[in-house]
């Protein structure tokens, strides 16, 4: 699923929880949900057009993402990270080791981590 996804998910999380007390018994309970929340989009992401790698090449992809995802993310990114940032860290904490794998193998580095990514 996108990262807008993740993010929008993430609010939701943190506003059902907010009367949630003591504060660490919320926190703890906002990236549980969060990172158990990725992995459910994720897989539901399998159902709309949201392949695994990017598809560079593909036109529609290109357009729908520079278009419409990357500009939607950066908005709530920005307008909502000050209140939001811990649930935000926490909703895509999972793709870093995507992350991670991508910059291994495109600068074809040889760490003894990082060739796979675990989480996905």
């Amino acid at each position: 699923m996108q990262g807008v996804t993740h993010l929008i998910t993430g609010i939701f999380l943190q506003e059902t929880t907010n009367k949630l007390r003591p504060a660490f018994l919320r926190y703890f309970l906002i990236a549980l949900l969060a990172i158990i929340s990725h992995g459910l989009l994720d897989k539901l992401g399998i159902l709309t057009y949201h392949p695994p790698m990017p598809l560079i090449y593909d036109w529609f992809w290109l357009v729908y993402h520079f278009l419409l995802v990357w500009p939607i993310t950066l908005y709530i990114l920005i307008k909502y990270v000050r209140h939001y940032w811990f649930v935000f860290l926490f909703s895509v904490l999972p793709d870093f080791d995507w992350l991670i794998s991508s910059l291994v193998k495109f600068f074809s580095l040889s760490f003894p981590f990082g060739q796979e990514a675990i989480l996905h």
